[in-house]
């Protein structure tokens, strides 16, 4: 319980910090940048199998949609990422699969080093949502193979370089990781990293 306690009390102090320099990055967006939209999708990376017995998908669909403010360079953005669907296999039969969705809050950074093209860098937290469901032996396993729903906070950091096409329009490309994923299958727990390799387009105003 205490090792709990301290663990609720670090997340907590890092979420202060954050949320402070959200709020100043976010006061000089107001003051003196501008706000933009965007919308993009690409490849996941999954991190490891959770058992030696089992086969999951390392490569999956994502996607996500984000909005944010910044100023001269710095900022904040939130988004919400859909980080793909990942089979689970047993002895070559597919028992279930995984679902993973984000939520995240990031302080962000911005410099154009040529006229038009932009270095992209970003560091927060994400609050993710694992969804399992099991399509077969369901019940029948051991332990009891079901459906598992695991939440948890990680941190991230995305890179990226963006295209400004206009004056209101860009093209971005994003590297973004997502460490120390909350995840199950049915009674397992275990922790896995995510890597999302996107495409978007945004809007400046």
């Amino acid at each position: 319980s205490d090792l709990k306690g301290a663990t609720m009390k670090k997340i907590g102090m890092l979420l202060a910090l954050l949320a402070g320099a959200l709020l100043g990055a976010q006061a000089q967006a107001q003051s003196s940048g501008q706000w933009y939209l965007g919308a993009g999708g690409g490849a996941v990376w999954s991190g490891d199998s959770p058992y030696p017995s089992t086969i999951q998908d390392t490569v999956s669909e994502g996607g996500k949609v984000y909005a944010g403010g910044i100023g001269e360079h710095w900022g904040v953005e939130f988004g919400y990422y859909y980080l793909g669907k990942y089979d689970i296999n047993a002895s070559d039969v597919k028992v279930g699969e995984n679902k993973l969705q984000s939520v995240t809050a990031a302080g962000v950074y911005s410099a154009e080093f040529m006229p038009g093209i932009l270095f992209h860098g970003k560091l927060g937290v994400a609050w993710t949502d694992n969804q399992y469901t099991c399509t077969a032996q369901c019940g029948a396993l051991s332990p009891t193979n079901i459906d598992t729903k695991k939440t948890g906070l990680s941190g991230m950091w995305g890179l990226g370089i963006g295209l400004r096409v206009f004056k209101n329009f860009e093209i971005r490309s994003d590297w973004e990781h997502f460490g120390s994923v909350h995840e199950a299958v049915s009674t397992l727990n275990y922790h896995s990293g995510f890597d999302l390799l996107s495409i978007s387009a945004q809007l400046n105003f």
